[in-house]
């Protein structure tokens, strides 16, 4: 049908052969092209590009390809994702239900923020958060708590990185102002985004801990900044945090 995308032909042909060396283990390129139905000089292409990916290695000695090393990366990635969305998904959605606010499981991947799981209010005046959709790390409470227990070469590389745009007049669009900010943050255990990201909007939130102590996520509740005031800014802190401590 006209309009729709369509799939692109060489990545199709990537993942079928992944597949195929998921099943098969080893081959060689003339094997692959066999069993694939896939033209030799396509077959030898993709597999030079996925070898140079990390995604499968080639055997000196056999010429065969089997999976890498870079595979493994990305399904550990994958893996831990899904298993803090699984774990937190109840203690989201029983925080949504006490305050009747947005809450939100995010991670940092990219310099940016990534939404994982959200809960929504029933207010008609509400927040909205798509699953999958980034913001910037900076600018909002759960970026601000990650990079806040994070390590210090992992923050000086974030500010070489990102330059600190101005989205609202209350956003920190200085380095060592940031660098204020998160100190602030890890002291006090949680991250406020007070109208930095959005007008009239305010976020509250808090690390969520792997078994090294590594901050991997963050728990927070954004809401219409007339609803969330600063003077509740305290005790959604403390319900944020006791959310994120059960999910750790």
């Amino acid at each position: 049908m006209a309009g729709e995308p369509r799939a692109v032909r060489s990545v199709s042909r990537a993942i079928g052969i992944l597949r195929l060396l998921a099943k098969e283990e080893r081959l060689t390129s003339a094997e692959v092209s066999k069993l694939t139905g896939f033209p030799k000089s396509s077959v030898h292409e993709i597999l030079i590009t996925l070898n140079e990916e990390r995604l499968i290695i080639r055997n000196s000695e056999t010429g065969k390809y089997s999976l890498g090393i870079g595979l493994f990366e990305l399904g550990d990635a994958a893996r831990k994702e899904l298993e803090v969305r699984a774990v937190a998904e109840p203690h989201l959605r029983a925080l949504n239900q006490k305050l009747d606010e947005t809450v939100q499981l995010s991670i940092v991947d990219d310099n940016e923020v990534l939404f994982l799981d959200a809960f929504e209010s029933t207010k008609r005046l509400r927040t909205y958060s798509v699953i999958g959709v980034r913001s910037p790390a900076y600018c909002s409470s759960a970026g601000k708590c990650i990079l806040a227990f994070s390590e210090q070469k992992v923050i000086d590389t974030y500010l070489k990185e990102v330059r600190l745009d101005r989205f609202t007049s209350k956003t920190i669009a200085d380095a060592d102002d940031f660098r204020a900010e998160l100190k602030k943050v890890k002291e006090q255990g949680f991250a406020i985004d007070d109208i930095e990201h959005e007008e009239d909007v305010r976020c509250v939130g808090a690390p969520v801990f792997n078994h090294n102590k590594q901050a991997v996520a963050a728990v927070s509740i954004t809401a219409p900044s007339g609803r969330l005031r600063i003077a509740k800014v305290p005790a959604y802190a403390k319900a944020v945090m006791a959310t994120a401590n059960e999910v750790s």
